[in-house]
């Protein structure tokens, strides 16, 4: 079974995330990756969708250092550890953005006049700030907006419980009744991920779930560049992610499952969830393999 998730607007077998990619509010990649690939650009595909950055009620500074100017060149390097051709990328990068008034100031022109397939992200503490974010998303054009539960690079505001999630959804769904919503959750030893999915599929039906960078405490051998904060994406990753991936497919939940790094990973990923419901998650890849990535791409949007 090739990969492919069902949604309101077609079939969708690539979701490419935001996080250290750098996808942008019209789902360009980063400046900078675009010039290592020789200009090749992300392709316009229905199958295929960017969801951009995370976006929050208020704005927040993200946890970066540098200057403004240094990070608009090359990026938040800072809070990105990442060792090429491995696979391996930790981040610390926070949810920087502009918070949605300002957001929609700077993108929404553009975004009404994009034809690409777009998820917003969105994640607040307060069923206010959902509400907030739903309405003011609601007029431009998306094909899902992604609920981040599970950002592994903040200090505060994880600690959601699965009722506050699951009331989340239905506000959602509520207010954008047209577009699909995306869970995302991340790997805990404890599996709490089953009950927030469970929870949430009681209130609102089966939705789709997205899988987070694991945070790195919970992984032994990673080295801990940002202490107990940042999360960790590629290969150190798969054995968490794909156990998350195995738990919810087998409760029928689709999965949206990443940590792929090259056809390899492909190849384990289509045989191992051989007859479940799975689409392909993209983002880490594009930075530390980013041959490899477009290959891994290029290798599922030619499947029939």
């Amino acid at each position: 079974m090739t990969p492919g998730i069902t949604t309101a607007k077609g079939i969708i077998k690539v979701f490419a995330g935001s996080g250290v990619s750098g996808f942008n509010y019209k789902g360009g990649g980063h400046p900078l990756l675009k010039k290592i690939l020789s200009g090749s650009t992300l392709p316009n595909d229905p199958e295929f969708v960017a969801v951009l950055k995370t976006i929050t009620e208020k704005s927040l500074p993200g946890n970066s250092n540098f200057p403004g100017l240094i990070q608009k060149i090359f990026g938040p390097l800072d809070v990105i550890r990442f060792k090429p051709l491995t696979g391996y990328l930790a981040n610390n990068l926070g949810l920087k953005n502009p918070g949605i008034e300002k957001w929609i100031e700077l993108y929404g022109p553009e975004i009404m006049r994009s034809e690409r397939n777009l998820i917003f992200s969105i994640a607040g503490n307060t069923i206010k700030d959902i509400r907030i974010l739903a309405e003011k998303l609601k007029p431009y054009p998306h094909l899902a907006i992604e609920l981040n539960t599970s950002c592994p690079n903040i200090k505060h505001g994880n600690n959601l419980s699965p009722e506050f999630i699951s009331e989340a959804c239905y506000e959602i769904k509520n207010i954008q009744t047209d577009i699909d919503l995306i869970l995302k959750l991340a790997y805990d030893p404890n599996e709490g991920y089953l009950e927030i999915a469970g929870v949430s599929r009681d209130r609102v039906g089966t939705i789709p779930i997205g899988i987070n960078s694991v945070p790195c405490k919970h992984i032994p051998d990673d080295p801990k560049y940002f202490g107990n904060f940042g999360g960790v994406s590629g290969k150190m990753a798969q054995v968490f992610n794909w156990k998350v991936a195995d738990d919810l497919t087998n409760e029928d939940f689709p999965v949206i499952i990443p940590s792929i790094t090259n056809l390899s990973d492909l190849k384990k990923v289509t045989n191992r969830f051989q007859g479940r419901e799975y689409a392909i998650g993209m983002a880490s890849a594009f930075l530390t393999n980013p041959f490899q990535a477009h290959l891994v791409l290029n290798q599922i949007l030619k499947e029939g």
